[in-house]
């Protein structure tokens, strides 16, 4: 009966000093690069299967800080595994770039309890220019004087302010969250696209995704939207003006109270409304098809 006991004992131990070794063990190593730019320096990006801060300041210098966590069995399966991440940093005066590409697949087959997770954190000059391709992580900017051009899939993108008025911001199979913008070209398709203030011409295309604007000021003078399979709500500044042309097929329209509407045409599938929303000043085109647009008047 001891003994039974005390190879129960023994093998209750090995079963637990096993799932310890299944757990794997954390290994972690930077990557790290300081150097002198212009201050309208152009950084191109190429950043995949992994998460990325980028922060603005007053300094002509790019900080970069690529930090790689993995779980695994061992420090020489850790070094496999860190080989397989791709990380590269050109300096330049005017023009910067930086390639991180997660790519795990090419160190093996996973093992179990094995993990991965890259971060990357960017300080860059407060007018540089963002131009570049992310995709499979998540992206947030702080503010920016200089063009952001980024097309940014399978993630989440959440950006303070784009105060250059020629922004291109694409995203695709995750939302976007912009707090605020001097305007540019804003795409977004299967994800939410939300902008809380609009202050600057735009042309923004949204399929698949809804739009919300909360606020659209009247330096904003030219607004183009074009919204496919979603529904769009854009809320204007009170001393906004527009005049406005709204089609809708297979979806409605709905106009503030104080619209003065010019002309309507309708049929069973489409609908189409011109007309004035205060003084007029500006241009709002909104076209959507298979979905319903809102347009009030921010406070109402």
């Amino acid at each position: 009966m001891k003994k039974s006991y005390l190879l129960s004992l023994a093998l209750l131990l090995n079963f637990f000093i096993a799932e310890a070794k299944d757990e794997g063990s954390a290994y972690y190593k930077e990557v790290k690069k300081n150097f002198q730019t212009n201050a309208d320096v152009r950084l191109n990006l190429d950043i995949s299967f992994a998460d990325c801060q980028i922060k603005t300041w007053d300094q002509n210098t790019i900080d970069i800080v690529v930090k790689l966590d993995v779980t695994a069995s061992s420090q020489s399966r850790a070094d496999e595994m860190f080989d397989a991440f791709s990380v590269n940093i050109n300096e330049g005066r005017e023009n910067a770039s930086l390639t991180v590409n997660g790519g795990y697949n090419s160190c093996g087959s996973k093992k179990m309890n094995e993990s991965y997770h890259i971060n990357v954190e960017i300080k860059m000059p407060l007018k540089a220019v963002i131009d570049g391709h992310s995709s499979f992580g998540d992206m947030s900017i702080g503010d920016m004087q200089g063009a952001c051009l980024i097309n940014h899939e399978y993630g989440t993108l959440n950006i303070n302010g784009l105060w250059s008025y020629e922004n291109d911001v694409r995203v695709a199979f995750g939302d976007a969250h912009i707090n605020g913008t001097n305007g540019g070209d804003f795409r977004n398709e299967y994800g939410k696209l939300e902008i809380k203030v609009l202050q600057g011409n735009s042309e923004i295309h949204s399929s698949f995704g809804d739009l919300e604007i909360d606020r659209v000021r009247k330096e904003c003078k030219d607004l183009e939207i074009k919204i496919e399979y979603a529904d769009a709500d854009i809320d204007l500044a009170s001393d906004a003006g527009f005049r406005f042309e709204t089609s809708a097929s297979y979806g409605d329209i709905d106009l503030p109270d104080g619209a003065k509407k010019s002309s309507v045409e309708s049929d069973y599938v489409s609908k189409e409304v011109r007309g004035t929303i205060g003084n007029g000043e500006g241009k709002l085109e909104v076209e959507c098809d298979f979905g319903d647009v809102e347009i009030d008047i921010d406070g109402d």
